[in-house]
Order: C-alpha cells, then structure tokens, then sequence
C-alpha cells in the first residue's frame, strides 16, 4: 500500500508539475497581456489628452469664429444701411436729372425762338451792311427800324398760333 500511496503520491506530484508548468506559461501570458494592455492604457490616455486638447482648440476656434460672424452680420446691417442710403441718394438723384432735363427742354424750347430772332438779326445786320457798302440800298434804315423787324420776328415766332406762310418774309 505504501508503494501505491507512493505511486499515487509521484503521478500527483507529476500532474500537480505539469499544472504548475501550464500555470506559469499562462501566467506568463497573462503578464505580458497585462504589459500590453498597459502600453495600450498609456497610448489611450495621451490620446485623450490629446483629444482634449484637440476640443479645446477647436473651442476657441468656436469662440472666435462665433465673435467674427457678429462683427461680420453687425458690417452687413451698417453695409445694408448705407446701400439704402446710396439708393435713395440715386433715386433722389435721378428724379433730379428729369427735372432738369426737362427744364433744359422748357428752356431750350423758349430760346430757340431767340436764336431764330438773334440768327435773323445777324443775318438782316449782314445783309444791310452789303448793300449799303454797294450803294445799292436806297433807304436809309436806322437802328430804330432794324429793331422793328427783329421785334417782328420774335413776336411771331413766339406767336402761339401759326402765322401764314405768305406773310413771312425770307432771306
């Protein structure tokens, strides 16, 4: 009985070897899965640190980029303003220009009668000048009566109902 307690005892002692020898590979393997799992950790945790970094970066960017869009929409509302302003200072300006040129139109169509009369005063001024160095001209007219006929133009050009054609003299 001894020799089988012995027996016994050995292959104990061989299978308690051979578990000890399985435990301490998977110790091992524990152990060098423990030391990845660490590096693991390590690299885990800078790159948290540098995600929080990386947020609080992209924070201030926010921040700042929140503060320009307020100055930019405050430029846009004075912008705004002022286009307003530029339209209404052109609309002003345009209905300006037709009420000019429309008084340039009254006018001009007031003094084209005068430059008619100032055309023919030339012109008759010229003419008598001609035939009184020819001699030709009998009658002697004074400046009284070249008056009188560019009185007569005037008033007949500014005449509002038309003059018969036979009536007006030409030159």
């Amino acid at each position: 009985m001894m020799e089988q307690d012995l027996e016994r005892a050995e292959e104990r002692a061989e299978h308690s070897d051979a578990k000890i020898v399985e435990l301490e590979e998977e110790l091992r393997v524990v152990g060098n899965n423990l030391k990845s799992l660490e590096v693991s950790e390590e690299k885990a945790n800078q790159r948290e640190e540098e995600y929080k970094n990386q947020i609080k970066t992209l924070t201030n960017r926010l921040k700042e980029a929140t503060q320009r869009e307020e100055t930019f929409e405050e430029q846009v509302k004075g912008l705004g303003a002022q286009l307003k302003e530029a339209e209404a200072r052109a609309e002003f300006a345009e209905r300006s220009v037709q009420k000019l040129q429309k008084e340039v139109d009254r006018l001009e169509v007031l003094l084209t009668p005068c430059l008619r009369v100032k055309f023919f005063d030339t012109k008759l001024t010229s003419w008598f000048t001609r035939k009184r160095n020819t001699n030709t001209f009998v009658t002697i007219l004074t400046k009284r009566s070249l008056n009188l006929l560019t009185n007569a133009f005037s008033i007949r050009d500014l005449h509002p109902t038309p003059v018969p054609t036979h009536s007006r003299m030409r030159f």
